[in-house]
């Protein structure tokens, strides 16, 4: 260890192995358990012959779970997108993840711009709400762009509710941002039943990637948010020409 290290560096530096020791474990599990995940994913039939019964009703029934799933409890959709993936492929599983998606989206905005605080504080929680709430002072494209590629669920769409940035900015930022997660994960799903181990293993590396980028330099992401909404310097919060956080 470094004698110039500092405490943050060491726990950063912690985070890093484990991490890069989950992620080994991961790929590892997958190899080891190829056969045994394939022939699971042949057990899933069932599920595609009750998508077949649905009939047309079955593309507009999974737009409505994903819509549900961001408004009552905005987490991430990547459960629905992969049974979308295993449903319809591809192409069309990620065209209804993504049509839901966006539709979710702006649902979320409009309630919590509609309702106010008092909603969002209800959906996400106050903690939520407190340890975030600097963003909505900030209408900058590339704030948004940012908190929206990190992997932090559905609450930027209520705390943009709050805030003053349009409707088509955010829905535009989430065409960038999240739709290609969307058609990542649908494609996880979709190839449970054609794609090698390998293959999986570099999409399930798509996704893993933004939550350890995330998660190891969130401390510094959170810094340059409240920077760039709140004029903070937030390692030198008393310095000349700022304010404390």
């Amino acid at each position: 260890m470094k004698p110039d290290q500092t405490p943050t560096d060491r726990v950063q530096l912690r985070h890093t192995i484990v991490l890069l020791a989950v992620g080994g474990v991961g790929l590892w599990l997958i190899w080891y358990f190829w056969a045994e995940i394939r022939n699971f994913t042949q057990d899933l039939a069932a599920l595609q012959l009750f998508a077949d019964q649905l009939g047309w009703w079955g593309p507009p029934a999974l737009i409505a779970l994903n819509i549900l799933q961001m408004v009552v409890a905005p987490i991430p959709g990547y459960a629905v997108y992969l049974v979308a993936g295993l449903l319809y492929g591809f192409l069309w599983g990620g065209i209804w993840s993504s049509i839901g998606l966006l539709a979710g989206s702006m649902l979320s905005m409009w309630l919590a711009r509609h309702f106010g605080r008092p909603l969002v504080i209800h959906i996400i929680g106050p903690k939520q709400l407190e340890h975030w709430e600097h963003l909505i002072h900030s209408d900058s494209t590339l704030v948004w762009g940012v908190i929206l590629l990190s992997p932090v669920g559905d609450m930027p769409y209520y705390l943009a509710g709050l805030s003053h940035v349009r409707f088509r900015k955010i829905a535009l930022l989430s065409v960038i941002t999240r739709v290609p997660q969307a058609f990542v994960t649908t494609a996880l799903g979709a190839g449970a039943f054609h794609l090698q181990w390998w293959q999986l293993a570099v999409l399930t590396a798509l996704l893993v990637t933004p939550l350890v980028l995330f998660t190891y330099y969130r401390e510094v992401i959170t810094c340059w948010l409240r920077e760039r909404t709140l004029s903070v310097d937030c390692y030198h919060p008393d310095g000349p020409g700022t304010t404390p956080i």
